[in-house]
């Protein structure tokens, strides 16, 4: 089947590729401390995912981004600036763009599995000027303000950091849960980001390992139904540098089969936010 088939092409393709103008068309293991090796597989061009780590099964619902023509499901802030190029979901936000971001129109889930390849591409290396925040996250359909009630599944910021940070917000109260892993680079590489949402437990998984799982009632109160959302996010009064976030692929899997391996992993850091009282 074609999920199974090698993306390596395409990513050196697309890692070579000069940058062209705006498009044209349309429980035993401690997940604390990871293995080294196996972050060095994504960063030498040999991605694993969490899916089939943990056997996950097939997915219910895909994008593999056929090259050149845009699906579409995906709905986007500013058409001109999102497309697929050499098979990848490419958002280019360019020195005057706030904000970015694209999200499918035709999926939305209470409870499952999400998992996207994810880059961050500097098409201007020489200059020095900051660059777009990246999040791959979950928005709840329907209406809400200020980013309440969204699931951060990975953000990060280039050339700041080589952080990747995941959060879920409650919607009152203006509670946060928040996890930080650094997974050896977040500007050219590819990683995989996934989370498992179920009735009694948030998981999210870092280039296919566990990094946090958060059970307390006050991070499960969702119920929401979710979509995926990529975004590119502007950096408050700093002059900015075009900044592409690419994706190789993103999956949904429904939780019918249980997970092969454990998914134990440390729960997340609790904070407080104004966003509920904007």
């Amino acid at each position: 089947m074609r999920r199974l088939g090698n993306r390596i092409g395409f990513a050196f393709l697309a890692s070579t590729a000069i940058a062209a103008p705006l498009f044209t068309t349309t429980t035993t293991t401690n997940a604390d401390a990871p293995v080294d090796a196996e972050y060095r597989m994504v960063l030498e061009g040999k991605p694993t995912n969490a899916a089939k780590i943990f056997r996950w099964g097939l997915s219910k619902w895909e994008d593999e981004f056929i090259p050149d023509r845009l699906h579409p499901r995906w709905k986007s802030s500013s058409p001109s600036q999102v497309g697929s190029q050499v098979g990848m979901l490419t958002l280019k936000a360019g020195p005057g763009t706030d904000t970015l971001w694209t999200m499918p129109t035709d999926i939305k889930r209470r409870y499952g599995r999400w998992e996207a390849r994810v880059r961050v591409k500097d098409p201007s290396p020489r200059t020095r000027y900051a660059m777009h925040k990246a999040f791959f996250e979950l928005i709840p359909s329907g209406d809400y303000r200020c980013g309440r009630r969204n699931l951060t599944i990975a953000s990060y910021t280039p050339r700041v950091d080589q952080v990747v940070r995941g959060s879920v917000r409650r919607d009152a109260g203006g509670q946060q849960f928040n996890f930080q892993r650094d997974p050896q680079g977040t500007t050219e590489e590819f990683h995989t980001f996934a989370v498992e949402i179920a009735r009694d437990h948030v998981t999210w998984f870092v280039d296919k390992v566990p990094v946090a799982t958060e059970r307390r009632k006050e991070a499960l109160n969702l119920g929401y139904y979710y979509r995926p959302r990529f975004r590119l996010q502007a950096q408050a009064g700093k002059h900015m540098d075009e900044t592409w976030m690419q994706m190789d692929w993103i999956r949904f899997y429904n939780l019918k089969r249980p997970n092969a391996k454990s998914i134990a992993a440390p729960p997340m850091e609790q904070s407080y936010t104004q966003a509920s009282k904007c």
